[in-house]
């Protein structure tokens, strides 16, 4: 009968059918063994201690467990260290199979108290490092770099170099001398052109010869040529200048290992005012030129190293009438 007889489209549908579920079957079945492979579960992980715990009461040693496990479950084990670690806990009579609890990363807190710690630690000693802060303090190293950087907005900076570490009394006497010059500027505009100003300085005897001056020219075959390093301050040797605004008046260099003492001192202040009397009249003139006793015209400025301000030096200036510009004391701090 026509009627009974099946559609050709119907073998065609269960086909399809078929087909992907076949194809979904595969997929699945794939799909979980690349996860068992790649990924044990923690079903399969307790099977697997299970065992272990077994083969741990038989007295198996670790290295046996290992390899009984291989053979039974294959190649998704867990490592020969994990066996080892399960394997004393059983035996220390812990029979759990279940991975304990972990506390985590402790959290890092910025309380008070902290601050407080910490903020004594660092009134102490603010040179102190983020290490030394932390093992001192017992907080964790970020914890101490957050609270400096955003509670105490503080930024660890270099000190500045000054040339003189002056204290008040040092500054204070800075401020009156200099308010003593400046009066005798008022009163006598031309008072730098009688200014005599000596200073000792030290000086190198030669110049060292750079590298890159002292390069040869070779050939390949000849070998490199070598030079010993010299040092510019291996020879040097003190300047003793004394000068005005017109230019200098005395220069004298001293031998080396010939020190400034106030007697040379003294000696040179004589030749000075010899220098001054002939080459520079005016200035060797007196303030008063009826008073054969009174100050000449130029003033003497030095600083107050120990020559200077020697009991010699000092009587031979004032007897031979010479002004001094007061110069401030100078700091070696």
């Amino acid at each position: 009968m026509v009627w009974l007889r099946k559609p050709q489209h119907c073998d065609r549908l269960v086909t399809m059918i078929v087909f992907w579920v076949c194809f979904f079957m595969v997929c699945a079945v794939g799909l979980s063994s690349n996860l068992s492979h790649t990924m044990p579960g923690m079903k399969r992980r307790e099977e697997q201690c299970v065992v272990l715990k077994f083969l741990c009461a038989s007295g198996k040693r670790p290295i046996e467990c290992h390899r009984e496990l291989v053979s039974v479950f294959g190649n998704d084990v867990m490592s020969k260290a994990q066996v080892g670690v399960w394997h004393h806990r059983f035996r220390g009579g812990d029979i759990d199979v279940k991975d304990k609890k972990r506390s985590g990363r402790p959290a890092s807190v910025n309380t008070e108290a902290q601050r407080h710690v910490l903020r004594t630690a660092l009134d102490q000693d603010r040179c102190a490092s983020i290490w030394s802060l932390s093992s001192q303090t017992g907080i964790n190293c970020g914890t101490v770099h957050k609270i400096i950087k955003k509670s105490f907005t503080m930024k660890k900076v270099a000190p500045k170099f000054v040339p003189r570490m002056l204290t008040d009394e040092m500054k204070r006497s800075r401020v009156t001398m200099c308010q003593q010059n400046l009066d005798l500027f008022q009163e006598d505009p031309a008072l730098l052109s009688k200014v005599v100003t000596g200073d000792e300085s030290y000086f190198s005897v030669f110049d060292v010869e750079t590298k890159l001056s002292s390069m040869q020219w070779k050939t390949p075959e000849e070998p490199c040529p070598s030079k010993a390093l010299r040092s510019r301050s291996e020879h040097k040797t003190m300047l003793t200048c004394f000068f005005d605004e017109q230019g200098s008046i005395l220069n004298e260099f001293r031998k080396p290992g010939d020190p400034v003492t106030a007697d040379t001192y003294c000696t040179l202040l004589k030749v000075l005012k010899e220098r001054i009397r002939k080459k520079h009249p005016m200035l060797w003139a007196r303030s008063d030129p009826d008073d054969p006793t009174s100050d000449h015209m130029f003033f003497l400025h030095h600083d107050n190293a120990s020559p200077h301000t020697a009991v010699p030096t000092l009587a031979l200036i004032g007897e031979s009438n010479i002004r001094m510009l007061a110069h401030p004391p100078i700091a070696w701090i």
